[in-house]
């Protein structure tokens, strides 16, 4: 059965060898610490992971000074490049991250797998599972609605009140993929263009769906 992979983002070695000690029976893990590449700005680091085969980002609430950001600049650019992939906060200070967070739910202690409460992370575990399968489902669902719509603009018989969600639909997939395309100002020519971008979300969501 397939292992899902975290990559963990601390710049503390000792918090990632407890984290390791207790996911790496079920998941993949890999640490990403920001200071080991400081040629990397927190962007780089985040396309090359959102490229990758994580699944799904545990960011350290408060990180050292010399790293130089904390969790909300890497929450940018998830939001700016994939706001639908899955990312969890974790800290040692949750009170002081539940005041400087919008969405609490986000956030989860690290004693959960620091201080041994075996049940809590059980369960803390299957969230993280529910997290990857629902973000998949949701990426091969609106795949599947952005096929309707293309053939109805391919007909051009596809409702005004369509014509934002046609757009939102390709700017996700081509954030997904990772193409320049500008789809304000898609034409008829652009649509051999299009149907490759189709095709390599196609791959990738054939690569998601991997034994699961």
């Amino acid at each position: 059965m397939e292992k899902y992979k975290i990559a963990f983002i601390d710049e503390s070695d000792s918090q990632w060898l407890s984290f390791k000690d207790n996911f790496e029976a079920d998941f993949d893990v890999e640490h990403i610490n920001p200071t080991s590449d400081i040629t990397k700005s927190p962007e780089m680091y985040i396309l090359d992971l959102l490229k990758s085969d994580i699944d799904i980002l545990f960011i350290d609430f408060l990180m050292e000074e010399k790293v130089g950001y904390n969790w909300d600049t890497i929450e940018e650019i998830l939001a700016k490049h994939n706001p639908y992939f899955p990312f969890l906060i974790v800290t040692s200070n949750v009170e002081d991250a539940f005041n400087n967070i919008n969405n609490s739910l986000n956030v989860y202690s690290k004693t959960i797998w620091d201080q041994n409460h075996t049940d809590d992370l059980k369960n803390f575990k299957l969230q993280i599972k529910y997290l990857i399968e629902n973000y998949r489902k949701n990426i091969i669902d609106k795949e599947v609605r952005l096929k309707e719509l293309k053939e109805l603009k391919q007909m051009d018989s596809i409702p005004q009140e369509l014509e934002n969600e046609y757009i939102e639909l390709n700017q996700f997939f081509a954030k997904l993929s990772g193409d320049d395309i500008n789809i304000n100002n898609l034409t008829l020519e652009s649509w051999k263009k299009l149907d490759k971008l189709l095709e390599s979300t196609q791959n990738l969501l054939n690569e998601l769906n991997k034994d699961v």
